[in-house]
C-alpha cells in the first residue's frame, strides 16, 4: 500500500475502524473483511461499530 510521501508500514498501522450500518446479516458477512484486515495488519485493533439492533 502507499500513501503520500511513501510506503505504508503495515506495522504502523495500530487502529481499524469498520463503520457497518447493515442489518445483522451484513454485519455477518463483513466478517471475511475482518479477517482479511487482521492478516493484512497484524499489530492493528480492528473495531466496528453498528447500529443499536445489530449488537
Amino acid at each position: 500500500m502507499f500513501v503520500k510521501g511513501g510506503e505504508l508500514k503495515k506495522n504502523n498501522i495500530k487502529n481499524i475502524l469498520l463503520i457497518q450500518f447493515g442489518d445483522i446479516g451484513d454485519v455477518v458477512y463483513s466478517f471475511p473483511c475482518v479477517r482479511a484486515l487482521k492478516e493484512t495488519f497484524p499489530a492493528a485493533r480492528v473495531v466496528m461499530a453498528v447500529q443499536k439492533k445489530a449488537e
